[in-house]
């Protein structure tokens, strides 16, 4: 994870936000380096901020996001927040472009993270935020992969969901605060 201005922020915001959230301002070399601008902050109110909103919040601050291209944790070409690139042919995208690649691997994210669990529709928007955070580091084939943990999801086992989700190669590969944020919210179904 990148971090803005020096320092690296707690995700402050997964359920809680206002309609416009404020930015925080890059360090002087953020630009010159070729990451993005810095994610949105939301305050801790409970005004209106839709689930989906602070689900992607959540996401670019796991990923981070740079537009230069870059080698991920597996060795992937990508770009923006954790485009991976299939042609390896763009070097530098705007902040636009970083934009719209992370929209529609998101829709593609969600959409494969709802046929996942037989119990999807049941579980609480925290845990559903989970699997698409999941799904979109890994894709749906990778989450797949999480037979034990999916099998627990299925049996409202949460606890043993979040386990399985630390007893992975996954849990090795990517940012710690990812992996202890998303297995913190699996077994406790809260932010």
């Amino acid at each position: 994870m990148e971090s803005w201005g020096g320092e690296s922020k707690p995700f402050e915001a997964f359920f809680f936000g206002v309609l416009q959230p404020t930015m925080r301002q890059p360090n002087t070399s953020t630009l010159s380096q070729g990451l993005c601008l810095p994610y949105p902050e939301f305050p801790r109110d409970n005004s209106s901020i839709s689930l989906m909103e602070s689900v992607k919040a959540m996401i670019k601050r796991h990923e981070g996001c740079r537009l230069k291209t870059y080698n991920d944790t597996t060795g992937h070409k990508t770009i923006g927040y954790g485009h991976k690139q299939i042609h390896n042919t763009i070097q530098t995208i705007t902040q636009t472009q970083a934009d719209a690649f992370f929209e529609s691997d998101f829709q593609t994210a969600k959409s494969g993270a709802q046929g996942l669990v037989e119990n999807w529709a049941s579980l609480n928007s925290v845990r559903q935020g989970v699997l698409i955070d999941l799904v979109f580091n890994l894709g749906v084939a990778g989450v797949r992969n999480f037979r034990k943990m999916r099998a627990a999801i299925e049996d409202s086992d949460f606890s043993t969901a979040a386990d399985e989700m630390l007893d992975s190669r996954w849990a090795t590969q990517v940012q710690q605060d990812r992996v202890t944020d998303l297995t913190n919210m699996m077994r406790t179904g809260e932010e």
